[in-house]
């Protein structure tokens, strides 16, 4: 006897007893018995047994719901309990998806009275009554609703930090990671001819690099050191390697961006994310030299500016270093030497040379920078932080830049 069936039959045996004070269990297991050595060998099962039982003793069972990992085919309008994810409306129904310890499984809700998702919090337990078992063709299912369906809810609410599914090769599921760059915005035609949207970037789940790409009309607050729980979404094989991928998916819970906050003054800072980049950090009143979750702020390529943030005392980011002939685009820091004295062009900055390991290059500073930062001296070991890199070997200089003599 399968699990499945053998949970059927504890239940069953737990109803007889509610119902009847006459029996005990070894009693009914005992009827079992009797019963299949009537009907003769290879007619019945236990469970099977139980069902003429119950209809001699004249009892109805209250349909048991199922939990996601007992649905089998047999049965084909089952209830089913769950958790609640996520939906999305559309003209004549509802596409929504539910989850429990063991996957997470898409529903449609055909009609037109959505009143039932109302309310509906993410990890919320429901019930899904006469819900209609629909097997797909990779030996998956999803779950349908009609108007003889309805939606029970629950008061207890899951944890979805703690359901988090690992990766996995079918079926959707919920991931948590940390936000990479290159974000862009893929748009295209469909079929119909109308518009259509999407956002790539990277989670960084447990170390490995994964690409996300979200199918959707709404626009994402999505941001590069965001630690990001989202879902549902389903893993592709492709030519560029494992992909995520979405076309209802929500964020579930985001979290910052984080920023230790390295050096400044005043209210401008140089900080680093928890992937080692460097930002730009404006606040509104002087902060000390604190790591911190940004809550609310506004972003512009690099800079941040804080409104509203929050203090961690246990976690802090160690930036990382960029070698002048091999620097990406973006603020870097990089460690260098001294070459040459501060040259003033005819364009009106101040070109410096600097070298380290890997070559040469030149630190570019406008006159008002050049009056408030500390230029080393020729042969001087120094630390540049938050200069502007071209990715040919110069730096610029900005108001935000911390330079260091070591």
């Amino acid at each position: 006897m399968s699990q499945a069936n053998n949970d059927k039959l504890n239940f069953m045996i737990k109803q007889i007893i509610s119902k009847r004070n006459d029996l005990s269990e070894s009693d009914i297991r005992e009827l079992i018995r009797i019963k299949k050595s009537k009907v003769g060998a290879g007619f019945l099962t236990d469970l099977g047994a139980m069902y003429l039982i119950l209809n001699e003793l004249g009892i109805k069972i209250e349909q048991k719901a199922l939990r996601l990992a007992e649905i089998d085919f047999d049965n084909r309008v089952t209830d089913v309990e769950c958790y609640y994810l996520s939906s999305i409306s559309l003209p004549n129904r509802v596409v929504f998806y539910v989850f429990d310890d063991h996957k997470v499984v898409r529903c449609i809700y055909w009609g037109s009275d959505k009143a039932a998702f109302e309310g509906l919090i993410s990890g919320q337990g429901i019930i899904l009554k006469k819900s209609i078992i629909k097997e797909l063709p990779d030996g998956n299912f999803e779950l349908h609703l009609n108007e003889k369906s309805s939606i029970e809810k629950k008061s207890d609410i899951k944890n979805l930090e703690l359901a988090c599914d690992e990766l996995k090769t079918n079926g959707p599921g919920m991931y948590m990671g940390t936000v990479e760059g290159p974000m862009r915005v893929i748009k295209f035609k469909k079929k119909d001819g109308s518009d259509g949207k999407g956002l790539s970037f990277f989670l960084n789940i447990k170390k490995q690099k994964i690409r996300a790409v979200i199918w959707t009309q709404n626009d994402f607050e999505i941001h590069e050191g965001q630690e990001l729980l989202i879902g549902p979404l389903t893993v592709k094989r492709t030519n560029y390697g494992m992909e995520l991928s979405g076309d209802d998916s929500i964020i579930i819970k985001a979290v910052g961006p984080k920023f230790t906050i390295l050096d400044g003054k005043d209210k401008r800072f140089i900080g680093v994310s928890k992937l080692g980049n460097l930002v730009e950090l404006e606040f509104e009143q002087p902060v000390a030299s604190k790591t911190i979750i940004a809550k609310r702020f506004q972003m512009k390529g690099n800079n941040f500016k804080i409104f509203e943030y929050e203090q961690i005392k246990d976690e802090y980011f160690s930036p990382n270093t960029s070698k002048i002939s091999s620097s990406e685009r973006g603020l870097v820091k990089v460690d260098f030497i001294t070459l040459s004295d501060p040259a003033l062009k005819s364009y009106g900055y101040y070109e410096i040379m600097i070298g380290d390991d890997s070559g040469e290059g030149k630190l570019i500073i406008d006159r008002d920078s050049f009056n408030i930062v500390s230029m080393p001296t020729v042969g001087q070991k120094a630390t540049a932080l938050g200069v502007y890199a071209d990715g040919k070997g110069n730096f610029k200089v900005t108001p935000f830049s911390i330079i260091k003599a070591v």
